[in-house]
Parts: structure tokens; C-alpha cells; sequence
């Protein structure tokens, strides 16, 4: 019998996965390849914080900074995510029901 299991992570998510595998006696192949790898670096090089999870401080700062006035371009350079992430986290956070929007 073979299960295959798709997943996103890192080399080290996978690398702790065959760690428990092996103290089960279970048999997993490392694949050889990587899906998405390119694509995956190019955001994180135009986006340093691309993919990582906001903090209760980055939520803090951008309520601040929006009620501030800040646009998402400036927002975007600032948290180093792109503008989709950062309308998405206002729109979370409901600040514009908070404050009205911000253009």
C-alpha cells in the first residue's frame, strides 16, 4: 500500500516529518524534487515577511499607521508584504469600520 501526502513546508518541515515517520516504522521516500520552489523565492526576495504570520506588535503598528493615514504602498514597504496582504490584514482587523478608509 502507498499513501502520498502533498504538503507546503520547508526542507526542515519535511526533514522532521521523516524523523517521525522513522519512530514509527513508517517508510517514507524524500522526494527528489520540489514543487512551486521558484516562484516561492520570488516572492520572499520582493517581500521579506511574505507568507510569515502578523504579530500582535505588526497588527498594533498597522492600526496605528493606518488610522495615521498611511496608504498600502507605503504599509507594504513598511511590514515588507505585499499590498493584497496588507489590505487583507485592515480588512481583518476592520479598521476601516474603525476609522473609515484611508485612501
Amino acid at each position: 500500500m502507498k499513501i502520498m501526502i502533498v504538503a507546503e513546508g520547508s526542507e526542515e518541515d519535511l526533514d522532521l516529518l521523516l524523523v517521525i515517520a522513522d519512530k514509527f516504522n513508517i517508510k517514507i521516500s524524500k522526494p527528489s524534487f520540489k514543487l512551486q520552489e521558484k516562484d516561492s523565492h520570488k516572492k520572499n526576495d520582493d517581500y521579506k515577511n511574505a507568507y510569515l504570520p502578523w504579530s500582535k506588535s505588526d497588527d498594533e503598528k498597522l492600526e496605528i499607521l493606518y488610522f495615521a493615514g498611511k496608504n498600502t504602498v507605503e504599509l507594504s514597504e513598511f511590514f515588507g508584504r505585499n499590498q493584497g496582504a496588507i489590505q487583507s490584514r485592515i480588512k481583518k482587523l476592520e479598521l476601516p469600520e474603525k476609522y473609515g478608509k484611508i485612501k
